[in-house]
């Protein structure tokens, strides 16, 4: 029902990681205004009490043990429902965001069956399907981009850019959905281990990875894993990129671009990543899961300027949304940052700059 909202925000310190620190000061606010951010309609704490048996002992609650006595987390919940109701006034429920914002809409294809597969099969013990797919998002949060993490029931149309990042078990069904979705204007961009097998987990009965081709406009030759202390490189550009988890080389057919090569190994000089245009719209395949991610993120500022879609650059832990005619700003970063976009707004929550854990709101129409 298009409903969005977080059923469960830690309020503090829990009890099931290998080390439960203390998270920082502000840090609760902080992931509160995160998913407020996000454009969420409620949020819900666990637990509002710390519990006094069982196995989580531990894990924090609004209350502690006594039952009465705000915790630090429970003062920043405090905190941020007298902000939330400080900002109704100044709110335009329906309010549309700039333009340049949501011209660099995104989505993330995600399903857990893939998720699963991969990491039963991971081929490389150091590949880690959860990092490979957030060095997408977090080059699309780079960008100031807003994106959604989606299932195959959505709409692809309504997003300029669709990502389907190690996308491994598919059909026909779906891969004409992407045909579709390009042809009409959409940019597709599809990375390593996407679309070996089918939904039932079992190998094509074509060439490795065959039931791609046609869409990416190239066939996979093969695919090379490496050691941690490997060499590997991609070539883009005027930049080399290292890698070592996973790496796909093409044949690609006439009319496709060759946008990265491998520079090394006995398959230095075969193309990593490839690009084409399909319809009104293009289709980028990544075939390397980079050491840092820098790769992926060159790839899509490429895909945007193809598009002619202007991003920002915003240092890392720097988030930008949008919502109700407010700007919103959250630093994860432990540094202090700057957000020149933010200046000369009027500024309702927060200041300039932005210490660590700190949150700005501003009238975005204004």
């Amino acid at each position: 029902d298009g409903l969005y909202g977080v059923m469960e925000l830690q309020p503090g310190q829990v009890n099931w990681g290998e080390v439960n620190a203390q998270p920082l000061p502000g840090a609760v606010r902080l992931w509160l205004w995160s998913v407020f951010a996000g454009n969420s309609q409620f949020t819900c704490t666990y637990r509002y009490r710390q519990p006094l048996a069982g196995m989580e002992q531990y894990h924090y609650g609004i209350v502690g043990t006594d039952g009465v006595t705000i915790t630090p987390g429970g003062k920043e919940y405090v905190q941020f429902i007298r902000e939330i109701k400080q900002l109704r006034p100044q709110a335009q429920p329906g309010a549309k965001a700039p333009a340049a914002y949501t011209a660099r809409r995104a989505a993330i294809l995600h399903n857990h069956e893939n998720d699963w597969n991969m990491e039963r099969q991971k081929q490389n013990k150091y590949w880690d399907t959860e990092k490979h797919q957030l060095r997408y998002y977090e080059a699309l949060k780079a960008f100031g981009a807003p994106v959604d993490i989606i299932k195959e029931n959505k709409d692809f149309n309504a997003y300029p850019f669709l990502i389907v990042p190690a996308y491994q078990l598919i059909d026909e069904a779906l891969v004409e959905r992407w045909k579709t979705y390009a042809s009409k204007g959409g940019h597709l961009i599809i990375s390593c281990r996407t679309g070996h097998k089918d939904r039932l987990g079992r190998l094509f009965p074509v060439k490795f990875g065959g039931k791609l081709f046609d869409l990416i406009g190239a066939e996979l030759d093969f695919y090379d894993l490496q050691h941690p202390d490997g060499q590997g490189a991609v070539r883009m550009g005027d930049h080399s990129y290292g890698w070592f988890t996973w790496g796909e080389a093409f044949k690609p057919y006439p009319g496709t671009e060759v946008w990265g090569h491998f520079e090394n190994d006995y398959y230095a000089g075969k193309p990593a990543v490839i690009h084409r245009k399909l319809g009104k719209g293009t289709v980028t395949y990544v075939g390397v899961d980079s050491r840092k991610g820098d790769l992926e993120k060159a790839v899509l500022q490429k895909v945007y300027q193809v598009a002619e879609v202007p991003v920002l650059d915003l240092p890392q832990g720097l988030l930008i949304e949008y919502r109700d005619g407010l700007g919103i700003a959250v630093n994860y970063s432990d540094q202090t940052l700057d957000l020149p976009l933010a200046k000369g707004a009027k500024h309702l929550i927060g200041q300039l700059p932005l210490p660590t854990t700190g949150v700005l709101v501003w009238k975005a129409n204004e």
